[in-house]
């Protein structure tokens, strides 16, 4: 009995060494890892040998049998609510950094997207109002040529009817007179100036003969439409009259 006693205290204090190993174990981990792992401290198993005297009045019965050694099996041993490893303990701290991040790097991107869709909104614009420049310049420029051709064919078309009046005026100066006369620069101009003068108040009065006779023949053609729809009235009338003196 003592050798079993004595074997007995021997594997106590062999799993006490062994808690004591692992708790240092766990706290070196948890100190690189830089995570505070709860360690349960476990309690010294204490054992008492019984003495001579308790050893001697006991008195085994053929029924008694000596006591069985009972191994620990891996539910009743005080480990069973211990983790094996550092990463099997909760970690609420790293697990919300985690997530935090996660939703950060998300909005990134999202905001990145929207920066892209915006440049090219913006490139898109700018295309646009470049565009519309561009017509805008090309239509001034049209503009200004048009004006730039009827300026210049009026000024021919004046040209030419200047010219004109005093090639008029001098054949009729060369055919009005009988022997030839000699003009100096001056009067040449002032006979241009007449002669454009008086082409001016030709063209004035022929115009306003056309105006004139225009006037006078849509007159006289509604005066005969008037006389004619008078007739047309009469002729009716007449023809209803002789229709009712019938009757």
């Amino acid at each position: 009995d003592s050798d079993f006693y004595d074997g007995y205290e021997d594997q106590v204090v062999d799993l006490h060494s062994a808690l004591k190993e692992y708790r240092d174990f766990m706290l070196s981990m948890s100190a690189k890892e830089g995570v505070k792992v709860p360690i349960t401290h476990a309690q010294p198993f204490t054992t008492s040998a019984p003495s001579p005297i308790e050893l001697q009045n006991a008195t085994p019965t053929p029924h008694d049998t000596p006591p069985q050694y009972q191994p620990l099996t891996p539910h009743d041993s005080p480990l069973q609510d211990q983790p094996t490893t550092p990463h099997d303990y909760p970690l609420p701290l790293l697990t919300t950094l985690m997530e935090t991040c996660a939703t950060r790097s998300q909005k990134v991107a999202e905001l990145e997207k929207d920066k892209k869709s915006q440049a090219l909104k913006i490139l898109q614009l700018n295309k646009r109002v470049k565009r519309i420049e561009r017509k805008q310049k090309s239509k001034t420029t049209g503009l200004k040529r048009l004006r730039r051709v009827d300026a210049a064919q009026r000024g021919r078309t004046n040209l030419n009817a200047a010219s004109k009046g005093v090639s008029a005026v001098i054949a009729l100066e060369l055919v009005s007179t009988a022997k030839p006369t000699m003009f100096d620069d001056e009067d040449v101009t002032m006979t241009m100036g007449q002669t454009l003068i008086k082409l001016k108040a030709e063209k004035a009065r022929i115009l306003d003969e056309k105006i004139a006779q225009k006037l006078h023949d849509e007159e006289v053609q509604k005066a005969v439409a008037r006389d004619e729809q008078e007739r047309a009235d009469m002729e009716k009338a007449l023809e209803l009259q002789r229709q009712l003196d019938k009757r």
